[in-house]
């Protein structure tokens, strides 16, 4: 079970309160000087508030203890090419990105949804993949990591759409142990599915969506 620290921690992370989560991970290392995930967490907090040799510091500090930690070593390589802070870009994105169309937007619960140390890195707003199976689709980072899959009822309908040409991109909703939620937006639409929402509301008709059986 995570302490109340932790919890603020993440929490802050995800709402974007990057001073906050500097603090709440400092409280956690204040006793536990050597865990992984609350160091991680803080270079993350410092990268995002502008710090950028504070975020390098503490990467490396992770990489002196586990030295094959992707996590860090991954930030680091991202860390070596930053020349600015992207802590304002990243909030501007983040008070839009969340703003809701109807029958274009959708918030997904996604199921079979990978390890906690992983949805621990996540940021609110953070870019997602939606990656085409035979029968499933799959959600991962932009690096490839392996996050959830899609409902089935959605999956199906997706697929049919996505084959018959319409766009779509994903962002990090909420995540949280066992629960990670996104946002799915169209971004453009078939012309055989000029008509056709991609998340119709109960009350109204898909009108274009049998000509993708046909």
């Amino acid at each position: 079970m995570l302490s109340p620290a932790v919890n603020q921690a993440i929490q802050a992370a995800l709402q974007g309160r990057w001073e906050e989560a500097v603090e709440y991970n400092l409280t956690v290392l204040e006793t536990s000087p050597q865990d992984i995930d609350a160091l991680n967490r803080l270079a993350k907090a410092y990268k995002e508030v502008g710090k950028l040799s504070l975020a390098k510091k503490i990467y490396q500090q992770v990489l002196a203890l586990d030295r094959y930690n992707t996590i860090a070593q991954k930030n680091l390589d991202k860390l070596a090419s930053t020349k600015t802070p992207s802590s304002s870009l990243n909030h501007t994105v983040t008070s839009s990105a969340f703003l809701e169309e109807p029958g274009k937007t959708k918030t997904v619960k996604l199921t079979k949804i990978a390890d906690t140390q992983i949805l621990n890195n996540l940021t609110s707003a953070q870019p997602v993949n939606l990656v085409v199976k035979i029968h499933t689709i799959i959600v991962t980072t932009t690096d490839h990591t392996y996050l959830g899959t899609l409902p089935d009822d959605l999956t199906h309908r997706l697929i049919r759409f996505i084959k018959a040409g319409n766009k779509y991109t994903a962002i990090v909703r909420t995540a949280q142990t066992g629960n990670l939620t996104i946002l799915i937006r169209e971004l453009s639409r078939s012309k055989r599915l000029l008509h056709t929402p991609s998340f119709p509301s109960p009350k109204v008709s898909d009108t274009g969506l049998n000509t993708l059986s046909q």
